[in-house]
């Protein structure tokens, strides 16, 4: 038998402790990357990264083909598309959870339960929100200062395709079909930079934008709806159907108080600033508006990625403490980073967006990224909510939600308090709900154990 020296002992040894530490650093990617969640978010961040290439060319064929002015009444325009669209968010929520749970349980996604909802739920939202804004048409055009009462219509219009999308979205989110969602995203956003383009060339200063938003809802559904249909099935029991659909109507009404909380912090502040402002400076100030939300927008991924793995660790009666960690740390380092570039170099995002810079402009982004800073992190923390079934936080969020609109409706704000309003608000509904997220990991008030989830058996 050969016996090493002691010169092959310490030349091994360096190997060795390399050997330990790659393993460490492998472990620890494993670890974190448990439940595949960096894998999808990955996945879902590259998708977001091009498609948010794609938005910000949108926002520069905006910025460089239209006058402030008619940029604010498009971004005021995105703010009502988005508040009147709140259902859609519920929807989209309640079939994701709906998928994710019977994924979890080992059972069908069945199409029965899903007519019944759209046919007893969401056709009657559709025909009320279209019946309330074709009745106030003309006073929602004069508010927001349109000459022609089109563009509201077409928010209609906006409204009716964003519903059905956010079906097949949902069962795709639900079914973690992350590669659809995210092809369907890049397509979709390709194609409304092309239609708007092609649109405010020839004539469509105001509308082109929004009919370009339209075709990319269709085209969204198109693709989605092409994936999830093989996995939808039919013949399911009146009984059980039954059973499923008050399961999805159950989870629909926190879904829709939900959405509409965090929409209003999102997109409330653009469609007042078209009424309170000046056309000019309304124009500034949802230019710098649409600078701070692409924080949000990307760090979306990661609640995206998240819900349906939460859902599926619930049902399954599975631990998501260590998922809801690594989310979060996920979204405080993607928050900080991008919010710190955006405030370092706010000229440099005017100039690429919009072709022009000034110091006004270049002071409303820095202020409106600060302001923005806690809307990411509570969109997180109210998914996650949401996925463990946790609701009684809902009726603090919305009491904070409604003195934060009173406060901007009475008080006639000027930029700088609106944007305070904003950042004040959107902390502490972040504050309530990260006490609930603590609460309902510990067992405590708040606690999903109080809540538990209803498996759907099919």
């Amino acid at each position: 038998m050969k016996i090493s020296s002691e010169a092959d002992v310490q030349n091994k040894q360096p190997c060795k402790s390399a050997g330990v530490g790659l393993a460490g650093i492998a472990g620890l990617i494993s670890w974190f990357d448990k439940d595949h969640l960096i894998r999808h978010s990955s996945l879902l961040m590259l998708s977001s990264l091009i498609a948010s290439v794609l938005n910000l060319v949108f926002q520069m064929v905006m910025g460089r083909c239209l006058a402030a002015e008619e940029f604010g009444a498009v971004g005021a325009l995105f703010g009502l598309l988005l508040m009147v669209c709140i259902p859609a968010g519920a929807i989209q929520m309640c079939m994701a959870n709906y998928a994710a749970t019977a994924r979890a349980s080992g059972g069908n996604i069945y199409m029965e339960p899903i007519v019944k909802f759209m046919l007893l739920v969401i056709t009657p939202i559709a025909i009320i929100t279209v019946a309330l804004v074709l009745a106030f048409v003309h006073e929602i055009s004069s508010s927001l200062r349109f000459s022609s009462n089109v563009p509201v219509l077409l928010v209609l219009v906006f409204l009716v395709s964003t519903l059905c999308t956010q079906v097949s979205y949902g069962v795709a989110h639900g079914l973690q079909y992350f590669g659809t969602v995210s092809l369907a995203g890049v397509m979709s956003s390709l194609a409304r930079v092309v239609v708007a383009y092609i649109l405010i060339v020839i004539g469509f200063r105001i509308t082109g934008p929004l009919i370009a938003s339209i075709i990319m809802m269709l085209i969204f559904f198109l693709i989605t709806w092409g994936r999830v249909r093989r996995d939808v099935a039919f013949g399911l029991s009146a009984d059980n159907g039954m059973k499923s659909f008050k399961e999805i109507l159950s989870y629909f009404w926190p879904a829709l108080i939900a959405f509409g909380v965090i929409t209003v912090y999102m997109y409330f502040d653009t469609v007042l600033a078209r009424y309170v402002f000046d056309p000019y400076k309304a124009g500034l100030y949802i230019q710098a508006g649409s600078i701070a939300r692409i924080v949000a927008f990307i760090a979306g991924t990661i609640l995206t990625a998240m819900f349906p793995k939460v859902v599926n660790a619930i049902s399954k009666k599975k631990d998501c403490r260590l998922l809801f960690v690594r989310s979060m740390a996920l979204s405080l380092v993607i928050v900080a980073s991008i919010s710190l570039f955006c405030c370092v170099f706010p000229s440099f995002l005017a100039k690429i967006i919009f072709k022009t810079s000034s110091a006004e402009l270049d002071q409303l982004i820095r202020y409106s990224v600060v302001a923005f800073l806690p809307v990411p992190l509570f969109n997180l923390l109210l998914f996650f909510l949401m996925a463990r079934r946790v609701f009684r936080f809902l009726i603090f969020e919305l009491v904070i939600c409604s003195i934060y609109i009173l406060v901007l409706l009475i008080n006639q704000p000027t930029v700088n308090q609106m944007l305070l309003a904003i950042g004040a608000f959107s902390l502490v509904a972040f504050l309530v709900a990260l006490y609930y997220s603590f609460s309902s990991l510990s067992g405590g008030p708040g606690s999903d154990l109080d809540f538990e989830p209803k498996t759907m058996q099919n």
